[in-house]
């Protein structure tokens, strides 16, 4: 796009097209006809397919605005103040959300009564009731377990990551400091099994009596088929030390 989307249309230039699409290079107004894309910003790249009863190119995939930051201070802060200043901006979320905010937000709502130092990172989410930044959460060089246990999926076995000055590693590779974050991953599987057998024991024989000289009798052979089925569920459990 060329321009932000506003109203519901921009602008944008042409790089590739199919079935006699516009040409590369050539200038047209695209249509979110659906509202999906009403923070797209200039420079996202998207789709648009020509609607032939309305005449015009709408948009059916495309980049917008990021909806979470990474941030640092920019000042102490209180539990009281409704608001505090932010710096050194990290983009957290991917395409469909993966432009950085133009302009970058200085400062965002204290909705959740938070308390931080400068210097101290943040995590900033967009909250479209309100149309601006708001800080969910402030933290000294810690992480949550939600955005752990995502570094240690990225990580992989046998490797470190790092990110916002924490470095997760795993497995573990020994103690660390309050800068590393010590992660094992254990595959644990659960399964429930059913089972069934069809016996044939076999004729129990018979015979005289020893005493009148008889054969005392003997059994007769007997055979099991079993069939067993099993529902087997793996998951994987993520401790931190």
């Amino acid at each position: 796009m060329t321009s932000a989307l506003t109203g519901g249309q921009a602008l944008a230039s042409v790089t590739n097209y199919y079935l006699q699409g516009k040409s590369p290079g050539s200038s047209v107004t695209v249509y979110d006809s659906q509202g999906n894309y009403p923070r797209a910003l200039a420079g996202a790249k998207g789709k648009a397919r020509w609607n032939d009863r309305q005449r015009r190119y709408e948009i059916v995939e495309c980049n917008q605005m990021a909806i979470a930051l990474a941030c640092t201070l920019g000042s102490d802060m209180c539990s009281g103040t409704s608001a505090g200043s932010i710096t050194g901006h990290t983009v957290l979320t991917f395409p469909p959300y993966g432009q950085t905010p133009v302009p970058l937000p200085g400062v965002a709502r204290n909705y959740y009564h938070l308390a931080g130092r400068a210097g101290d990172w943040c995590l900033v989410l967009w909250d479209e009731d309100i149309d601006d930044w708001a800080k969910p959460q402030a933290w000294k060089n810690v992480l949550t377990f939600q955005e752990q246990a995502v570094l240690v999926a990225a990580a992989g076995a046998g490797s470190c990551i790092t990110f916002q000055e924490v470095t997760v590693c795993t497995p573990c590779i020994g103690p660390g400091d309050t800068s590393q974050v010590c992660a094992n991953v254990e595959t644990k599987v659960d399964c429930v099994c059913s089972c069934s057998c069809n016996c044939n024991c076999g004729d129990s024989g018979g015979g005289g009596y020893p005493s009148s000289g008889g054969d005392s009798g003997g059994g007769g052979s007997g055979s099991c088929s079993c069939s067993c089925t099993c529902t087997c569920k793996a998951k994987s459990v993520i401790t931190f030390g």
